[in-house]
């Protein structure tokens, strides 16, 4: 979150959660959350190593306004920049990219918003026996 925390546009409305009440007065926000992950062997004997594919995705949501596609534009630019400026994330992964970006719009809650969903593949490799230290 650290990469997409201090943007221009969305600032320090950053959420580790897709479940986050979008309300005017967080608005514009990013939601950071895993939706999905994949493992595979990557060595074989006994100390054997994963190789893990996580899905991330970064949802920037704007209040919906007549100018809202722009917004969306410029939030999924800057999340774009930020992550691809870092293709690491300082360490936390052997490499990141983006897989696919969606956009949105919502009238259906009390604010009516705009949603750009960019989802990124996260690849990093642990040790079988312990799979929350990245190698």
């Amino acid at each position: 979150m650290t990469a997409v925390t201090g943007l221009t546009t969305t600032g320090s409305n950053v959420y580790d959660s897709r479940v986050v009440p979008v309300e005017t007065q967080t608005l514009p926000c990013l939601l950071v959350y895993a939706s999905s992950e994949t493992v595979e062997v990557e060595t074989l004997g006994s100390a054997r190593s994963l190789l893990r594919e996580l899905e991330v995705v970064v949802e920037g949501v704007a209040k919906a306004t007549s100018s809202i596609e722009d917004t969306l534009d410029l939030i999924g630019k800057e999340v774009e920049v930020a992550i691809g400026g870092g293709p690491t994330l300082s360490g936390a992964c052997d490499d990141i990219h983006l897989t696919g970006v969606e956009l949105l719009l919502s009238g259906e809650s009390e604010t009516p918003h705009g949603t750009v969903k960019m989802t990124f593949a996260a690849f990093y490799s642990t040790p079988e026996n312990d799979p929350t230290t990245s190698r």
